[in-house]
C-alpha cells in the first residue's frame, strides 16, 4: 500500500487563542483556537493553498472540561492568484463530552 506524502506548510501563521464569555457572566467558559498554514503546491514561491483550523471549546467547567467541542477546518485555493477562491472545502465536526451526556 503506497504512502501518502505529507508536505510540511510553507508558511504558519502563530496560533490565535481567544478566551470568550458567552453567557456574559463575566467568567469566560469558551476557548476559540485558530491555526492558519498555507502550502505553495505550484511550486512558484507563492501561497495557492490556505487551510484554516478553528477549534471551539465551550461549556467549560470549574475543572477545565469542555462539554462541547466545534472542529472546522477549511482548504481555500487560489491558484490564479487573482483573489478569486477556485476551490473551497470546509468540514465541520461537532463533539460532546461523556459528562455532557450524563
Amino acid at each position: 500500500m503506497p504512502s501518502e506524502r505529507v508536505e510540511e506548510p510553507d508558511v504558519v501563521v502563530p496560533t490565535e487563542t481567544v478566551y470568550l464569555d458567552l453567557d456574559g457572566d463575566g467568567v469566560p467558559d469558551a476557548v476559540r483556537t485558530t491555526s492558519t498554514i498555507g502550502f505553495d503546491v505550484s511550486g512558484d514561491g507563492v501561497v495557492d493553498v490556505v487551510e484554516v483550523t478553528e477549534e471551539l471549546a465551550s461549556g467549560i467547567g470549574v475543572d477545565g472540561t469542555a462539554a462541547a467541542i466545534r472542529l472546522t477546518d477549511t482548504f481555500e485555493a487560489d491558484f490564479e492568484h487573482d483573489g478569486t477562491v477556485e476551490q473551497f472545502e470546509s468540514v465541520t465536526i461537532d463533539i460532546e463530552s461523556d459528562a455532557a451526556r450524563d
